[in-house]
């Protein structure tokens, strides 16, 4: 069959490695292979331009030349419709709702779970504080510095821990001074002058705030400490939990009522305490330069 279609044709048959050798190229003349051809993959390209492998990247345009670019919406789409915003507000009701009711319904569980860890963690406390105040973590140290007979670094280690429990025990004594004033106050105000909770609370911080104003005065203490061991017993953790629970088992007049003394409490706390310690911050008296003497006339 390739014998007839050499005859019919006047072709010749030729194998593709054979294309690809010089000898072929020089027997099959200037006719077979043009001039400037090149040889790839066993065929013959014209490389009249020669193509880049790796071309240049593209920089891209400038933010102008793009187009217009995608603008969102200053006011969501669902706040235009009022369609739109009672039914997020409807979401908003029921899933308050939801959580208040949750929460409200386990509240009992919630005491009881407080009641059955409390004394673990009162004792928890009471050990951790007396490490602190005895200054426990620096034993080992001096240890190692009695072991080492290193007596001066000893005696240094031994007036640094002294310094130290002094500060600390002092520390300590104001903080439950400052909590047992801001309690006494609170009480008396509530029981014998008929004061309700958020006035009786103020005026309890502005005493706490007083007295970290003259314990920061003196030093020794952190004005902070004394500050909040005495507006801890004055907040409004158990109003805020029954006014829950107000609002989940009770109804939502009474629970509203309940959770704005709760707030109406914390915002005394806060005033009271800034107040206090208004009152009891130095104020400087500015002195006028004295005069310069007059010249000789």
């Amino acid at each position: 069959m390739s014998t007839d279609a050499q005859d019919d044709q006047g072709a010749e048959l030729v194998s593709v490695d054979d294309v690809a050798t010089p000898a072929h190229s020089a027997a099959a003349g200037p006719s077979a292979q043009p001039a400037g051809a090149e040889v790839v993959d066993a065929e013959l390209v014209e490389a009249d331009q020669p193509v880049p492998v790796d071309p240049r990247p593209v920089k891209p345009a400038p933010a102008w030349r793009r187009g217009e670019p995608t603008r969102h919406p200053i006011v969501a789409p669902w706040l235009r419709q009022r369609e739109s915003r009672r039914a997020a507000g409807r979401w908003a009701l029921r899933f308050v709702w939801h959580q208040l009711a949750f929460h409200g319904a386990r509240l009992p569980l919630y005491v009881l779970a407080l009641a059955a860890y409390a004394p673990a963690g009162a004792v928890r406390l009471a050990r951790s504080v007396a490490r602190w105040v005895s200054d426990a973590d620096s034993r080992p140290l001096r240890a190692a510095a009695v072991d080492g007979k290193l007596f001066k670094e000893h005696e240094k280690l031994q007036e640094d821990r002294d310094r130290r429990i002094k500060v600390r025990a002092l520390g300590l004594l104001a903080a439950a001074l400052a909590g047992a004033a801001g309690w006494g106050t609170y009480e008396v105000l509530t029981q014998f002058a008929s004061l309700g909770p958020v006035a009786a609370t103020g005026a309890a911080a502005i005493v706490v705030g007083a007295a970290s104003g003259l314990l920061r005065r003196g030093g020794g203490v952190p004005p902070l400490v004394v500050t909040l061991a005495g507006i801890t017993p004055l907040l409004p953790g158990f109003t805020a939990y029954r006014g829950f629970y107000q609002l989940a088992v009770e109804g939502v007049a009474g629970g509203l009522v309940t959770v704005t003394v709760a707030l109406g409490i914390g915002l005394a706390l806060a005033a009271g305490v800034a107040f206090g310690d208004f009152l009891t911050r130095p104020h400087r008296t500015p002195v006028a330069d004295p005069a310069p003497d007059a010249g000789p006339q």
